[in-house]
């Protein structure tokens, strides 16, 4: 047998012997390895063998075990080389599969590590292998000669990239084993979870067919696991009258990946094994595994919740009997002065006690009137809705927390569009419940999808809240439009409805009135509609509430035509902020903000491509909020700080008309003190046209030099812009002002009549600027003038 012969069958005998070791068998890397590197030192009679592994950058390798044959000990290494160290022998790593270096101090590869490396260790030689793990090299077996150089045979060369083969086995099973061991315990504290959890927890695919099921699932319905498992949930969890709700639910979320079903937390009926219904608490949420989809429901039994809240409800009944059975008692206390003192000193201890009791129910119903606005406002379109050749912009604003105006913009499937604006009688909840009531029985298509006709809508609505439903003095009135953009055509139908205004492109103004009577008031009340062609770019047709023209004696086309003509004139992009200008000057009738105002809603429909707008969010200073934050500093919109050369006004959030004389009082304050004049505006949100002209009039009476407006937003810098307030541009400063002192809230006290007067004033000066802006304002400036008994100049 030849000696290369005899060399590969040695090397054969090597690798058989690592694939039967102890380490290779149980797993172990680290023994393992060392397996490996001792079975090349002592089979190539080399001194040094080492392991060395990258790191995830690849910018630097450590070694992880070291072998010397003449000690026969192993080592954990600890060494690391840095590739900006030894750029070439990195290089030579990615590029090649194995280095073999005779020469390792001459060989461009390995000539780096002369220095540092070989001259300290006594290295001639040098033959390296590449590790690879996921077909990437994620390291080096290195076999480093000592002693005079040496020729690494070819049979060398195989032996060391087969150890590297397995070494890299060995990686890449404690990798796999590694992997699985975290899944497994991973999947093991998953089950955990759901078997100790204090809800049932019900898992199914998208079918509804159930595939896991806890241990307190098996409580609440009284299936065991076995038995749900395969089972639907309409077989096993849910009452029938909820199945279609829940199939409608996952259909809804599998075909938009949204639904009203998933991760909401809803309050309905469950149904156990022996067909017992009882109120739960469930919350669904999905989980998409690659192809897999899965349901999970968290449900808990609230049966003792409901149980409880019914007792509740009974005890504050009771205590409500037994306060009226004390009045009673203390009536009966006046009337016997006999008895009178003893009386009155048990009352009074009573009375107070009552009397708490009552604040806390108060305040009870002022926390439920703000939910209950947040759940009406739900109830409005939140975002408009991209309707072809026209384009729509709405505004809405309750009187108090709840009101009775309702309004919807909706794209039908055929490319028609329906919209209404709804008003019930009254204000408050008994008004915003019949909104509820109309939207509810609202029907807009038949049972083919087709869309109804106005007249016909108006009159199955009618016939359905007739029924029943409203008692004498309880009505709506509301206007329905059906719009088809293809035919240019605009049907409307209109229920006792204030008259809707419509403004042609030429300037031409008509008003459509009703074509039938309020809701709820004739049961069997018929509507006849008015068909208009809407084509013509510019045309528009506006929709309102009754809130606009409260407390004003408006009767005739014309009156109407002008007090809305300020929102139907203009260029199309600035139609959301004349609708914001009506609004301001409705509440500039009311004279105070704590002064009762009715719901507003007012709809501006118009033909022509543009953005649509909807805004339903008053200001936080609207009067609405300022009755539930009056006194609050942190409600105050005007701030001052003042030394001796610098009056320093700092306007946060909404500045408005009714803070437009204080506003004026400073400057005045200032300009007689011979104090600089400086308005911040970096926390200001958006100003009203009154504050706007008032602003103006400060600045002119003192520009250039005696104020300056510095670091205005952007929308409110396009304000100035809009508005041509030439003066205020030519003073804003966009540094930052720092104030000379610490700022205080600047308290308002102004009379109904300066309020007005001055809201004049400031609409005067800004239709004196251009003629868009005489435009814009005319009719709010007549609408002042008329109210406060001012004639025409």
């Amino acid at each position: 047998m030849s000696t290369k012969d005899g060399q590969l069958g040695q090397h054969y005998e090597v690798l058989v012997g690592l694939a039967k070791s102890e380490p290779w068998v149980r797993g172990e890397l680290k023994g393992t390895l060392r397996e490996v590197t001792e079975a090349a030192a002592r089979t190539m009679d080399i001194e040094r063998v080492n392991i060395w592994l990258f790191d995830a950058e690849r910018s630097r390798m450590r070694c992880i075990e070291h072998f010397e044959l003449s000690s026969g000990e192993h080592t954990d290494g600890g060494t690391e080389l840095a590739a900006v160290d030894y750029p070439d022998y990195f290089r030579a790593l990615a590029e090649e599969r194995t280095i073999v270096a005779d020469d390792a101090r001459g060989d461009p590869r390995t000539r780096e590590f002369t220095a540092g490396y070989l001259d300290v260790h006594g290295i001639t030689s040098m033959l390296d292998a590449p590790l690879r793990s996921s077909g990437e090299v994620v390291g080096i077996i290195c076999h480093e000669h000592i002693g005079a150089p040496r020729t690494w045979t070819a049979e060398e060369q195989n032996l060391a990239g087969s150890l590297a083969d397995f070494a890299s086995l060995a990686l890449e099973s404690a990798e796999r084993r590694q992997a699985e061991g975290a899944l497994r315990r991973s999947e093991e504290l998953t089950r955990e979870i759901i078997n100790h959890a204090l809800d049932a927890i019900v898992i199914s695919d998208e079918n509804g067919v159930i595939t896991d099921w806890n241990p307190r699932a098996e409580a609440v319905f009284g299936w065991t696991r076995e038995e749900a498992i395969g089972r639907t949930l309409y077989d096993a969890v849910l009452p029938p009258r909820h199945h279609e709700e829940h199939r409608q639910g996952i259909e809804d979320y599998l075909a938009t990946g949204a639904g009203a079903l998933i991760d909401q937390r809803i309050e309905i009926h469950g149904r156990g094994k022996s067909g017992e219904e009882f109120p739960i608490e469930l919350t669904v949420t999905s989980v998409q595994i690659g192809d897999d989809l899965r349901f999970s429901a968290f449900v808990r039994d609230i049966t003792d919740r409901v149980q409880a809240q019914r007792e509740v409800e009974e005890l504050n009944a009771a205590l409500e009997d037994r306060v009226q059975e004390r009045t009673e008692q203390l009536q009966e206390a006046v009337r016997e002065k006999e008895r009178l003192l003893e009386e009155l000193e048990t009352s009074h201890l009573e009375l107070v006690t009552r009397l708490r009791e009552l604040e806390q129910k108060s305040q009870t119903i002022r926390s439920d009137l703000e939910r209950a606005q947040v759940i009406q406002r739900a109830l409005l379109p939140a975002e408009p809705p991209d309707l072809d050749g026209v384009h729509v912009h709405a505004l809405y604003r309750p009187g108090m927390n709840v009101g009775g105006d309702l309004y919807d913009v909706r794209a039908l499937d055929d490319g028609r569009a329906a919209i209404y604006v709804a008003d019930a009688a009254g204000h408050g909840v008994a008004a915003a419940m019949l909104s509820v009531l109309f939207k509810q029985r609202l029907r807009m298509v038949d049972e083919a999808g087709a869309p109804l006709a106005p007249a016909e809508v108006l009159e199955h609505v009618n016939a359905r809240l007739s029924c029943g439903f409203l008692t004498q003095g309880l009505f709506l009135t509301a206007a329905y439009l059906l719009l088809d953009p293809e035919r240019g055509e605009l049907r409307v139908a209109s229920a006792g409805h204030t008259p809707i205004v419509l403004r042609r492109a030429s300037g031409e103004c008509e008003l459509l009135e009703r074509t039938g009577p309020a809701l709820g008031l004739v049961a069997d009340a018929s509507y006849t509609e008015h068909r208009i062609e809407f084509t013509e770019p510019g045309d528009r047709l506006m929709v309102y509430t009754d809130g606009l023209t409260d407390g004003l004696r408006v009767h005739r086309a014309g009156e109407i035509a002008e007090l809305v003509a300020p929102a139907l004139t203009g260029d199309a992009s600035g139609a959301s902020g004349r609708l914001r200008e009506l609004f301001a000057a409705i509440e500039g009738r009311t004279g105070s903000p704590d002064a009762d105002r009715d719901d507003v809603t007012l709809l501006v429909l118009e033909a022509g491509r543009g953005a649509s707008s909807f805004d339903n969010d008053p200001a936080p200073e609207s009067p609405a909020a300022a009755r539930t934050t009056s006194g609050s500093a942190a409600s105050k919109v005007l701030w001052v700080a003042e030394d001796d050369a610098t009056t320093h006004v700092d306007v946060r959030g909404h500045g408005k008309w009714t803070h437009c004389d204080a506003l004026r009082r400073l400057a005045d304050t200032a300009r007689e003190a011979d104090r600089r004049l400086v308005v911040d505006l970096e926390d200001c949100t958006h100003l009203d046209s009154a504050f706007l002209g008032t602003l103006h009039e400060v600045v002119a009476a003192d520009a250039p030099d005696g104020v300056s407006v510095h670091q205005p937003r952007e929308s409110v810098q396009g304000l100035f812009e809009e508005l041509c307030l030439e003066r205020v541009l030519d003073a804003v400063d966009e540094s930052p002002a720092e104030p000379p002192c610490t700022p205080t809230p600047v308290e308002q006290d102004l009379t109904s009549r300066e309020s007005q007067e001055h809201l004049l004033r400031a609409h005067e000066i800004l239709s004196e600027l251009s003629d868009e802006n005489r435009v814009r304002f005319e009719g709010l400036v007549k609408a002042l003038r008329a109210e406060l008994g001012v004639s025409e100049e």
